[in-house]
């Protein structure tokens, strides 16, 4: 089976090596393992990553050499580090850039001859130190739809700019059953949960932006006939300041269409939204004469709120 390290042989070769003969052992070797030792040096690549394996990412330098001379200053942020990039093409989340070492960074750590960055932790732990670099990593691999992908590395010095990459192919068979697909339900249920709490604290209801009570009765019905028994509408308004008019290639008038938001109850769970992911549309038939209203889904679907439901009291 192939194995994942690779070697910054000729980037080593450029930045420190220019007068020095080298043994067969790579000066400076990266790699993805599966197990984890208290000495970074000491842990084995992995041969093949499977859903639920715990991923590292080692860096070991031999000879004479430190974690030091890897490392470069981000100009962005002014901070040195040994920066590596992670890319799998994701559809959700782009390359995704860190530094392996603690910040901040010590001296002793510079001093280092080896250094390992937890990509996967081997539990679901959600107070990891690198948390939101993990959280990012798990979004990744969730993106890939279950899809074998490869995995590629990049490291990159800032000061001169230097770069060398490799891939680290993963399997993604029988994922939607592992601890990778769990441990990022758990981080989605979190964030979910911080963002409905604070919808609950934000959300209000919506006030008319125009007024036909007759269209107003028109909207309400329809808006009961779409979500059916399952849920109770409080009241439905029209959040456009005017109808948006739409013509045939002749110019001649065709229909008119507005954008609604539906205050409802969802009796199973008892969860109150304001939704606003819909519009209102009539076709035009003659004269003043409009067909009668009908609730059409937006093409992005935006904003479905929750809110508390006492602010729905009152109305009918």
């Amino acid at each position: 089976m192939k194995t994942f390290a690779f070697s910054l042989f000729t980037v080593i070769l450029i930045l420190f090596f220019q007068s020095i003969a080298f043994s067969q052992d790579d000066a400076v070797r990266m790699f993805i393992s599966t197990e984890l030792k208290g000495d970074p040096a000491q842990m084995p690549e992995a041969e093949e990553l499977r859903p639920g394996d715990a991923v590292y990412f080692v860096v070991k330098v031999n000879y004479k050499f430190t974690l030091g001379d890897l490392a470069s200053t981000d100009p962005k942020t002014g901070k040195k580090n040994i920066y590596v990039c992670f890319d799998m093409n994701s559809y959700k989340v782009g390359e995704v850039c860190t530094g392996i070492l603690k910040s901040p960074v010590s001296e002793q750590d510079l001093a280092a001859k080896s250094a390992v960055l937890t990509l996967v932790p081997a539990t679901n732990d959600m107070n990891a130190g690198n948390i939101d670099f993990i959280r990012k990593m798990l979004d990744m691999i969730d993106s890939k739809l279950g899809q074998d992908f490869d995995l590629r590395i990049t490291y990159k010095n800032y000061d001169n700019q230097k770069s060398a990459s490799f891939k680290a192919p993963f399997s993604m068979t029988n994922y939607d059953k592992s601890r990778w697909y769990e441990y990022n339900r758990m981080f989605v249920n979190q964030e979910t949960s911080a963002q409905t709490q604070k919808e609950l604290a934000t959300t209000t209801v919506p006030q008319a932006a125009m007024h036909d009570p007759a269209l107003e009765r028109q909207l309400l019905a329809a808006a009961q006939d779409l979500f059916g028994s399952t849920n109770k509408i409080y009241k439905a308004v029209f959040i456009s300041r005017d109808w948006t008019y739409g013509k045939n290639e002749f110019g001649i008038l065709m229909s008119r269409d507005a954008y609604v938001a539906i205050m409802r109850k969802e009796t199973a769970t008892g969860d109150c939204f304001v939704d606003q992911r819909l519009y209102a549309k009539q076709e035009f038939l003659t004269g003043n004469n409009w067909a009668s209203l009908k609730l059409w889904w937006r093409e992005n679907r935006p904003s479905l709120l929750h809110i508390n439901c006492d602010k729905f009291i009152g109305f009918k």
